[in-house]
Order: structure tokens, then C-alpha cells, then sequence
């Protein structure tokens, strides 16, 4: 059985949860929908079956944390972040996160980056968190408002629908955060 893990921090509206098997289908049906999707680096749809190897692997690998965003004290699911490719040794990881499209331009996905970010440079004492986006993703204004800095630029890197795919490379340290905190 696994362990609940619900993160709050003081004075947000947003808690990070454990992935629970219910809500799958929710999840597998998000990042199937096209606002979503089209800045994601799948390449193609997600099937249940997919979604339930990601879900074991979730639960398995110890290089990957993932939460379902919530507000205090509700059930509704608004989003999925956490953190993958965690490196222990070098005290790094990159961040994942996607709120529902109802949920876009209201503060939840600020919110809860804020939240994810807290939580790893605090509980898994990471000095580096790092991202990777497509071009044009909105998201990167909400990155760079956060503290993350752009670090790099993958030209032509994914190839998606047709074409090539520039990528942009963000990161956050330790140091940089906590300033901004102070």
C-alpha cells in the first residue's frame, strides 16, 4: 500500500497530492487534449495502457515524483506536476507541470510551480531544478516570473506534427531562490 502525501505551504491556496489510480482517466484525457498535448513532448496520443505503465512507473522509479495539484481541502484534481530525471548526487531535477485548460489564467499553475520548487530545493534539498519547453509555449512567462532563467536553446530538437521543434532550457538554483524569498 502506498503512503498519502499531501504538501502545503504556508499562506498558498494550492496542496500537491499523491497521484491516486482514480483519477487516470482524467489524467490520460488532459494530456490527450490538444492545448495540452501540443506542448508536451509525446508524439502521440496516449492510450489506457500507456497511462497505466506511467502510473506504475510513477509509483517505482525513485527518479520520479509526481503530485496532483489540488486546493486545500477539495478532491478537484487541477493539474499534475513534480519532478523527473531527479539526481541525487549532483542535488538536481527537471520539473513537469500542466493545469486542466478550465483552470488556465487564474494562478493555479504559478501557484503550484511555486509550491513544487519550494518543496524540492526544502524536502529533497535540490540545488538545480531545471525545465525544457517548446518555443511559444505561454508557460516560459510564468517560468521566468517565478525566478527561472533561461539557460540554453535546443534549435530544431523535437520533431512534432510535422515539424521541427525549437526547445528552451530553464533553470532556478538554490541560491537565486532564496534570495528572491528574502
Amino acid at each position: 500500500m502506498r503512503l498519502r502525501m499531501t504538501i502545503y505551504k504556508d499562506d498558498y491556496s494550492i496542496c500537491l497530492s499523491t497521484i491516486d489510480n482514480g483519477i487516470m482517466d482524467l489524467l490520460r484525457t488532459s494530456r490527450n487534449d490538444e492545448r495540452i498535448w501540443k506542448w508536451c513532448r509525446q508524439t502521440s496520443l496516449i492510450s489506457d495502457i500507456d497511462q497505466e505503465n506511467w502510473y506504475r512507473k510513477i509509483n517505482s522509479d525513485s527518479s520520479i515524483k509526481m503530485f496532483s495539484i489540488r486546493k486545500h481541502g477539495s478532491c478537484e484534481v487541477f493539474g499534475v506536476c513534480g519532478f523527473t530525471d531527479i539526481n541525487h548526487l549532483h542535488q538536481r531535477a527537471e520539473f513537469s507541470l500542466y493545469v486542466l485548460p478550465e483552470f488556465w489564467h487564474n494562478g493555479i499553475g504559478t501557484e503550484a510551480l511555486e509550491v513544487l520548487i519550494w518543496h524540492g530545493f526544502n524536502a529533497f534539498n535540490f540545488r538545480n531544478i531545471w525545465g525544457e519547453t517548446f518555443d511559444g509555449n505561454p508557460a516560459l512567462k510564468i517560468f521566468e516570473k517565478i525566478g527561472f532563467e533561461v539557460t540554453g536553446k535546443r534549435p530544431e530538437f523535437y520533431y512534432k506534427n510535422g515539424k521541427y521543434l525549437d526547445a528552451h532550457l530553464v533553470n532556478i538554483s538554490r541560491e537565486k531562490w532564496l534570495s528572491m524569498q528574502s
